[in-house]
């Protein structure tokens, strides 16, 4: 799943609907973005753009549910 042009998109497959925190975080645990994501309905997809200053580096995406808990996290490459 490599990112070419800062940006790549999340598939949610079974998902309940409701507002979710996707995450971008460095390998090293240090937060890149921070954003809200709506799902209402199944196989919703979501592009993300990341700041074209982010270095080439692996990164982990996160998604949290309405209570803090993580329910979605896969590495990402930055090309």
């Amino acid at each position: 799943n490599p990112v070419t042009n800062n940006q790549f998109v999340v598939q949610f497959g079974q998902l309940e609907p409701g507002t979710y925190t996707l995450q971008l975080t460095y390998a090293t645990g240090r937060q890149v973005l921070q954003q809200t994501v709506t799902i209402t309905g199944i196989n919703q997809s979501q592009l993300v753009k990341i700041n074209s200053t982010s270095s080439r580096s692996i990164y982990q995406v996160k998604l949290l549910n309405a209570a803090n808990k993580s329910v979605y996290t896969s590495k990402l490459i930055v090309q």
